[in-house]
């Protein structure tokens, strides 16, 4: 009998113990994925129909249309000046990218031209040069993805 109890309280606690570890593995997961998870937060436009409105309505019209032009007069200087920084992103990232690809070029010369007795520096050199043309390379890549992506979004309506 006492056999029997030692082995139903092993068994209890081993439960017990792995019910715990279970609880604090998804309190962890739960939290990771919480810190982990990205929100994109659209505004909803609904678009105008005025064609629903009378004769009678159209000084109402006329109004409401008249504060939607001023938006989106006011949401295209905006949109120009998000152009314009994300052009002025695009053609530093490019320069940069361009000057690495002429250092590397560069040290690739001087690698080609490395004796024995400096082949140290020239190997360590060069793949300075490569890693940094590499990541300004992904650097570009992303602002590309991060841009398109955002394009894939954007919704044209026809009139």
């Amino acid at each position: 009998m006492k056999k029997n109890c030692s082995i139903i309280t092993v068994f209890v606690l081993s439960f017990s113990i792995f019910l715990s570890s279970c609880n604090k593995t998804n309190n962890e997961n739960i939290e990771s994925t919480e810190n982990d998870s990205v929100v994109i937060v659209e505004e909803i436009v609904d678009k105008k129909d005025y064609t629903i409105y009378n004769f009678d309505q159209k000084e109402v019209v006329a109004s409401d249309a008249k504060k939607e032009l001023s938006k989106m007069k006011g949401e295209t200087d905006r949109v120009k000046k998000e152009y314009e920084t994300v052009k002025a992103n695009y053609e530093s990232a490019i320069e940069k990218l361009e000057e690495a690809h002429k250092n590397f070029s560069a040290q690739l010369d001087t690698f080609n031209r490395a004796k024995s007795e400096f082949w140290g520096t020239a190997k360590n050199d060069l793949t300075k040069s490569y890693t940094k043309s590499f990541e300004l390379l992904q650097t570009a890549k992303s602002l590309i993805e991060k841009t398109s992506s955002k394009n894939d979004t954007v919704e044209t309506t026809k009139n």
